[in-house]
């Protein structure tokens, strides 16, 4: 089991850049941070999720590295994004993969969904 943060976390830091949002599989992002991604996205900032090349003749261009990585779900997280304001958001969004819930738990997917959700995203910040 994870151990429970005890040291405050610092704001993920702002300012101007894009994000590429990876997952090991396609509900990850759900389920991990799309409550984040609604914020910055909802701040005017790009948020991208294709990084494969082959995507580019869909009208997708390919990433081409950063300077900073923000890992959600790490194992040593400093910073986090605050996601009070985007919990219905992404409530709406984990009831979009409601299969997952339905498989897992006996739980109504709706208060599952809810129960999951925390007000914020905790993440480590990687620079390069």
């Amino acid at each position: 089991m994870t151990e429970p943060i005890t040291t405050p976390l610092k704001p993920v830091p702002g300012g101007r850049w894009r994000a590429l949002a990876a997952a090991a599989r396609p509900d990850d992002l759900e389920y991990g941070c799309s409550a984040a991604i609604a914020v910055r996205t909802g701040e005017g900032r790009e948020v991208a999720r294709g990084i494969f090349p082959e995507r580019a003749d869909r009208g997708r261009e390919p990433w081409n590295g950063g300077r900073r990585g923000t890992a959600a779900g790490s194992g040593h997280p400093a910073h986090a994004v605050d996601t009070t304001d985007r919990l219905e958001h992404a409530a709406r969004s984990l009831l979009e993969h409601r299969t997952c819930p339905e498989t897992l738990t006996d739980q109504d997917p709706e208060e599952y969904a809810r129960g999951s959700l925390l007000p914020a995203t905790a993440a480590e910040v990687f620079v390069r």
